[in-house]
């Protein structure tokens, strides 16, 4: 009887153990949506309610990695009193690679030094009145006389105007109505450039060069 005992008190010690919380999390706000120009900034409770002082590490974790978003803490590390709490703030930045519609899930970990548990919770960043928009500047054919069988070079450069990245272009061009070349999978970043050289070669008579970018 008392060995039954004694085995019941192990298995209540080891469950009340395991349950044992070395950090508590509130984030009130943990989904925002902003413009490619701006950040979202979010604010974490972080809470001790172990017996004693502990020292806690913050970091943050994405499930794929991004060129998109800048992600960032403003802490790594902080000493927390018995039951007392800090806050940390969480900063997601949009990138010149920012695409249309784009969006991004943060998961910000809280760890408290020589303790295995660890504490998380998830954020959520969409982006909204986003625009892509291209342009086609300073066209340019070398040679810029040229006759039937010639090779001709047209360049331009491709700017984007948009507030977020251009991504998958494709540049045609015809000469009278018809196909000659192409580029494609084109990336430009919000308000950068490409330079394009597109080759062909001159058809007897007339030649008239059109740019289709989509």
């Amino acid at each position: 009887m008392k060995r039954g005992v004694l085995l019941l008190i192990i298995i209540i010690i080891l469950a009340l153990i395991r349950r044992r919380k070395f950090v508590d999390l509130i984030c009130l706000e943990r989904i925002k949506e902003i413009t490619p120009d701006q950040t979202a900034e979010f604010e974490l409770t972080v809470r001790n309610p172990y017996k004693s002082v502990l020292t806690y590490e913050f970091k943050t974790l994405i499930d794929s990695s991004t060129n998109s978003f800048d992600i960032s803490l403003d802490t790594s590390q902080a000493i927390i009193e018995s039951k007392q709490s800090t806050k940390i703030k969480l900063i997601v930045k949009p990138t010149d690679y920012v695409k249309k519609d784009d969006w991004i899930e943060v998961k910000v970990v809280v760890k408290a030094l020589d303790k295995k548990k660890s504490g998380e919770i998830s954020t959520v960043t969409t982006t909204k009145d986003s625009e892509t928009k291209v342009d086609i500047s300073g066209v340019f054919h070398w040679p810029r006389v040229f006759k039937k069988g010639d090779r001709v070079e047209t360049s331009f450069k491709l700017v984007n105007r948009g507030n977020v990245s251009a991504r998958n272009i494709s540049v045609i061009l015809y000469v009278n109505g018809e196909e000659k070349n192409k580029v494609e999978d084109i990336t430009i970043p919000r308000g950068g450039y490409a330079d394009i050289v597109i080759p062909w070669v001159a058809v007897k008579g007339k030649n008239e060069v059109y740019i289709l970018v989509k």
